[in-house]
């Protein structure tokens, strides 16, 4: 890890405008994650921000950052609670997890700002929301990526339109299914089974929304529905351990149900 740091230092040595070399940096401190290395990397970010302050990638690696820092936080917050430890080290920890809240929704709305077409920081917030139990604003996030393409056609960006939408089709569908989530957990059933019926439509490959769609009809208790989405994982993918599973399970069930 020594030698991994040096080198770009030495690049920056001999090329100190050269940006590049501060992002390889703090790959190698994301990268080794030890005690220390979130403190030693925000004061990289600082110091490339002062070279590209709009170096795109750098803002999803400091969200990406602060969302690992915020889920470490929030930990240690629970173990210091469960440990009895004294009201001043509660509070303290306590605004440690707001801090890295806070910095990871701003880094991850710059970069938006900047590249509203990159999917993964729409997904980094909407599980940040999430974690707090803000499923409606982790609904808007999602949404906010589905609807921007429409942005397109309205003063000033419809000087020239290319409408991309359709060849990035696969990114929309995991949103769909990404959103699938966020209607589940304030119980919108209906609502869940419809997006991860438009994922599939925008990708008929998309396992993750299959699956989730599979699994929202086991639980609804609606079986053969259940059932022939499992089937269509297993026609895909033979070797689907949870297809097999879970056909194997249904057809016990039926089997169990039709002796009795």
């Amino acid at each position: 890890m020594r030698k991994l740091l040096f080198f770009p230092e030495k690049v920056n040595e001999n090329n100190p405008s050269y940006a590049m070399s501060k992002y390889f940096k703090i790959n190698v401190h994301l990268d080794r994650w030890k005690a220390g290395d979130a403190a030693l990397a925000e004061k990289v970010f600082e110091e490339l921000w002062n070279m590209a302050p709009n170096f795109v990638q750098s803002k999803w690696y400091a969200g990406m950052m602060y969302l690992r820092l915020f889920n470490d936080n929030k930990l240690l917050l629970q173990k210091y609670i469960e440990e009895g430890k004294p009201r001043d080290v509660i509070v303290k920890q306590e605004k440690a997890v707001a801090d890295a809240f806070n910095s990871c929704k701003k880094y991850y709305e710059q970069y938006i700002e900047i590249d509203p077409i990159f999917p993964m920081s729409y997904y980094g917030l909407s599980s940040l929301y999430a974690q707090v139990g803000d499923f409606e604003n982790s609904e808007k996030i999602l949404l906010a990526h589905l609807e921007y393409p429409k942005k397109l056609w309205d003063y000033p960006h419809n000087f020239w339109v290319e409408d991309w939408s359709s060849r990035r089709k696969n990114d929309y569908s995991e949103t769909y299914n990404q959103l699938g989530f966020s209607y589940i957990a304030q119980k919108k059933f209906d609502k869940a089974e419809a997006v991860y019926l438009k994922a599939l439509d925008l990708d008929f490959h998309n396992m993750n929304a299959r699956k989730n769609l599979a699994l929202l009809y086991g639980g609804l208790g609606k079986k053969d529905k259940a059932r022939q989405q499992w089937i269509e994982v297993y026609r895909i993918n033979p070797n689907d351990k949870d297809a097999i599973k879970y056909i194997q399970a249904l057809n016990t069930s039926k089997e169990t149900k039709t002796r009795s």
